[in-house]
């Protein structure tokens, strides 16, 4: 089963879905979003600082400005994008995808 807004290609096989990335400039999304790409997916890399998401911006991701404690920007980051992926361990993740639930739902 697809996310919602996804069509498997016909030719390739692939997945096509705009796939937003938090947390882009980070250990997981600086390895994350190559693969992706490299798998046919649009990315979406959500950073606060763009001149840090070289990785990101080199592989040809989508860059926008978002930050998860501004709910305008999120929202903004988001709007579009089929699947949202954020990979963080430490004790606010909770509060975080809550945030990000918030901001998608409104």
């Amino acid at each position: 089963m697809f996310p919602r807004g996804c069509r498997r290609d016909t030719l390739t096989g692939g997945v096509e879905a705009t796939i937003a990335v938090l947390g882009a400039t980070g250990v997981y999304g600086r390895h994350l979003i190559p693969r992706l790409v490299a798998r046919g997916y649009r990315v979406r890399a959500l950073v606060r600082r763009p001149e840090a998401a070289a990785v990101a911006a080199a592989c040809g991701a989508e860059l926008r400005v978002a930050d998860v404690f501004d709910a305008a920007s999120l929202r903004a980051g988001l709007e579009g994008c089929d699947v949202g992926s954020r990979d963080e361990s430490s004790p606010r993740t909770v509060s975080l995808a809550e945030r990000i639930v918030d901001a998608r739902n409104a």
